[in-house]
């Protein structure tokens, strides 16, 4: 190696020692700026590691697993992947829109091959993915308003059916050093109200972990993140349960991306292939 690489190395090496206290003590100082009781802090850490707190355009995944849990034993029927591609939108009172456009596609659990059908085990029938019937909408971008409590988008209550209880919560956080952890949990309820229905119960829970430095540095608008997922839910319909008791459980993990090349290949080379115009460009498809 030539003296002046050699050098240079030398340079960059003590440059970076001398550097790592001061970023360190950064780190140190930005953790003990954040309160985990502070519902603003709580509100940024959701933001910026859910979501951004620019315009870009940005993208995460979810890789699951879905289970039947019935008598406290788990099944596990198959393997979820989600991605979703999203821009924010600031509004005048300081909440926000998240502009998204999402797909989720179902995978066997040991070959990863992609399942339009599955043969439940405990009815020996075979039932059809929602998005492989012959009428399947195409993803479209969905806006959700976004406030101090997290989501609040309403969903349209199914025909037959009344919403009894519902919360969405965002916190508690937690600190380890420079890591923050918060969580955004939502849950919904709805009774029948005909005949014939079945009571329909979803709990969501997520927990996002980034960096607190980044999180406190307002010049880092879209800093990276991780993604923990759980869900406890009562059977949906098409999956053809009747009146057996159980659950439909998944738990899962994800990561923010920031290029569509960047998102798991199992999720993109299926989205692409279905949607072609919007994968070609997704600023556009998303109106950035």
């Amino acid at each position: 190696m030539q003296r002046r690489s050699m050098m240079r190395l030398i340079g960059t090496a003590a440059s970076a020692a001398v550097a790592a206290p001061y970023i360190m003590r950064r780190a140190e100082a930005a953790a003990g700026d954040f309160n985990p009781k502070n519902t603003d802090h709580i509100s940024l850490a959701h933001r910026k590691l859910s979501y951004s707190a620019d315009g870009s355009v940005t993208f995460n995944w979810i890789r699951a697993m879905r289970y039947a849990l019935i008598d406290s034993a788990y099944t596990p029927l198959w393997e979820l992947n989600s991605g979703t591609m999203f821009r924010t939108v600031d509004k005048p009172d300081g909440t926000y829109d998240v502009h998204a456009i999402s797909a989720i596609y179902y995978t066997e659990l040991d070959s990863e091959k992609y399942i339009e059908t599955f043969k439940n085990p405990f009815t020996g029938k075979t039932v059809t993915f929602l998005y492989a019937l012959p009428n399947a909408p195409k993803p479209s971008m969905r806006v959700t308003h976004i406030g101090k409590s997290g989501s609040e988008e309403e969903f349209a209550v199914p025909a037959g059916m009344k919403k009894t209880a519902g919360s969405r919560a965002l916190g508690p956080a937690w600190v380890v050093g420079d890591q923050v952890w918060v969580r955004a949990d939502s849950s919904t309820r709805l009774e029948p109200t005909e005949p014939g229905k079945r009571m329909s119960q979803v709990n969501d829970w997520s927990t996002y972990s980034g960096s607190v430095a980044q999180v406190m540095d307002p010049a880092m608008k879209n800093p990276p993140s991780t993604l923990a997922f759980n869900d406890t839910n009562t059977f949906p319909g098409w999956f053809g349960m009747e009146d057996r008791p159980g659950n439909y459980i998944s738990r899962g993990f994800g990561r923010k991306e920031f290029k569509y090349a960047d998102m798991p290949k199992i999720w993109r080379e299926l989205f692409s292939a279905k949607n072609p115009d919007i994968a070609k460009d997704p600023k556009a498809a998303l109106g950035a």
